[in-house]
């Protein structure tokens, strides 16, 4: 059933790149709330109503990532132990790897233009913004997709 899940998560994310592009294009509206302090990650070329997000993970260091293919609201298991606290800040670049099925999803953090106004004004804010990669290994090669968001609350 693992593998099945991961062929199909292959099969999904190749369906919707741009042909010898690794971008995603023209992907259903999959988004899952996002309502709570966390990583909102909007992957590129789509949206999500009312503060929606493709990928989500709350702000604690091996929370799971909650996400939506278009089958419906998953979760995947980080591979780092579940603490509470959160050790990436502003400007950090960091790695979170997760099980999902038998395979893995890989997301690289970076930081992220600075869309904060507080700043300007000499206060500090409660988020900060992050550009991402996720790759996604399959049989069929790793699936690359950009995206970015803001983690904070």
């Amino acid at each position: 059933m693992g593998r099945k899940i991961v062929e199909f998560l292959v099969l999904f994310f190749a369906a919707t790149t741009m042909a010898g592009g690794s971008e995603p294009t023209n992907r259903p509206s999959s988004c899952i709330p996002a309502s709570s302090c966390g990583c909102s990650i909007l992957l590129s070329g789509d949206s999500c109503p009312d503060g929606g997000a493709h990928l989500f993970h709350e702000l604690a260091d091996g929370s799971p990532l909650q996400f939506n293919i278009g089958q419906g609201p998953a979760t995947a298991i980080s591979t780092q132990a579940r603490t509470s606290i959160f050790t990436p800040g502003p400007g950090d670049s960091w790695v979170e790897t997760y099980r999902y099925g038998d395979g893995t999803i890989e997301v690289h953090y970076a930081p992220g233009a600075n869309s904060c106004a507080k700043l300007a004004q000499g206060e500090q804010c409660e988020y900060f913004d992050v550009d991402v990669r996720v790759l996604i290994p399959g049989p069929d090669g790793t699936r690359n997709y950009s995206g970015a968001g803001t983690c904070g609350c």
